[in-house]
């Protein structure tokens, strides 16, 4: 391949589009003041997103690679500093919808006259997309991933699974362009799943979003997958100061006051 310099001004133009339309619905099932579930909420927050992005296959030319006829596409701009027109036609159409419950519960105790709110589920999401500029296999796997926690916000369960629309060729292999359901199947095709639980316990639960926001900032994580951060700066910074309470000739050498953590996790995956 031969490369000629050409002198002169040339520029190309491009564009896209993308966007997007969500709305919120909410559902209340009352079950009466007198019940122990006394109503179940449900917000579902459904979205649909596009995008499109044109071929600019008018700044790229064809030119043969050898004798057999192969060839390839070049475009002038390739070695520009603001980079190339984008060859490849994009046309996708995305779909999600997110869903929360909670409930409200009378309390134990009898004192109280407001029931309390309970959240049975964190979230449920379900998202895919169709890409229109695709001449087969147009619907892409649903993604189906929810969490919820339990026992005083202690025990974090996620769990996620990918259910595939579309049949496998008869050697298990290679998706085919045609729906599961029409070969036999079920609706989807459940192609890979995983579930996690954490639980995670304490000696003082005190300030605990404070310490995990500023664990995010110092580069930990704010989830509590490994158990709650530890600031530097708590209990062990004042060891040397005296303290008025317990005066018993030792204050100021020592602080007996360890904070400690400690998360119990496990998961499973298919």
């Amino acid at each position: 391949v031969i490369n000629t310099d050409v002198n002169g001004f040339d520029s190309f133009r491009t564009y896209s589009v993308s966007n997007s339309l969500t709305t919120n619905i909410y559902g209340t099932f009352n079950f009466g003041s007198t019940k122990k579930i006394q109503s179940i909420r449900h917000v579902m927050r459904p979205s649909i997103s596009h995008s499109y992005t044109p071929s600019f296959e008018k700044y790229y030319d064809n030119y043969a690679m050898d004798a057999s006829g192969r060839t390839a596409q070049y475009t002038r701009f390739e070695t520009g500093i603001y980079g190339a027109p984008g060859i490849n036609y994009s046309n996708n159409i995305g779909f999600n919808i997110n869903n929360t419950f909670e409930a409200k519960v009378r309390d134990k105790d009898s004192t109280k006259t407001e029931p309390k709110k309970i959240m049975l589920l964190n979230n449920l999401n379900l998202t895919t997309s169709y890409d229109v500029s695709s001449d087969s296999l147009r619907w892409s796997p649903m993604r189906l991933s929810g969490g919820i926690m339990l026992f005083k916000q202690k025990m974090n369960i996620n769990f996620a699974s990918t259910l595939d629309p579309y049949a496998l060729s008869k050697d298990n292999k290679t998706r085919i362009n045609s729906f599961n359901i029409d070969e036999g199947g079920n609706l989807f095709r459940m192609t890979s799943a995983n579930m996690t639980i954490n639980y995670s316990v304490s000696s003082s639960n005190d300030d605990k979003s404070k310490k995990n926001i500023q664990g995010a900032i110092n580069g930990g994580r704010d989830d509590d997958l490994f158990g709650t951060n530890t600031e530097i700066n708590d209990n062990r910074n004042n060891q040397f100061a005296n303290d008025d309470s317990e005066d018993d000739g030792f204050t100021g050498f020592y602080n007996a006051k360890i904070p400690w953590d400690m998360t119990f996790a496990y998961s499973i995956t298919y």
